[in-house]
């Protein structure tokens, strides 16, 4: 669940994002698998925004594959074990400031995320 801090007057658009990281030393590669948009709740007894917004995200917990663009074919992908199942979760709104938790293992079951934006000053 994402909440918005003061709620927002405008119905503003909640994006959440799932992202994984590959690599030690930079650059690093920084890879979105999964995104989308929150969606809002509301109050059964007036019919209006409550300021929070509903999201689930369905992710891999496989080992990915990274393969270096290459204009020879194939592209050899490689197993990427280090981060399997392993994500940073974001939420974002205009006017809000963003919100990030990195480190959000999967491997061993669902895990519940929330968030609560704060208006940008």
């Amino acid at each position: 669940m994402v909440t918005l801090s003061p709620p927002s007057a405008t119905d503003e658009t909640i994006f959440v994002a799932a992202k994984q990281t590959f690599g030690s030393v930079p650059p690093l590669t920084v890879v979105t698998v999964k995104s989308q948009v929150a969606v809002p709740q509301f109050d059964p007894q007036t019919n209006l925004p409550t300021g929070d917004y509903q999201y689930a995200l369905t992710l891999p917990i496989a080992a990915p594959s990274l393969g270096p663009y290459n204009t020879l074919l194939p592209i050899l992908f490689a197993p990427q074990p280090m981060v399997a199942g392993i994500y940073a979760v974001e939420a974002s709104a205009t006017g809000y400031v963003p919100k990030s938790v990195d480190n959000v293992n999967i491997s061993t079951g669902d895990k519940t995320q929330d968030f609560s934006l704060d208006l940008a000053p």
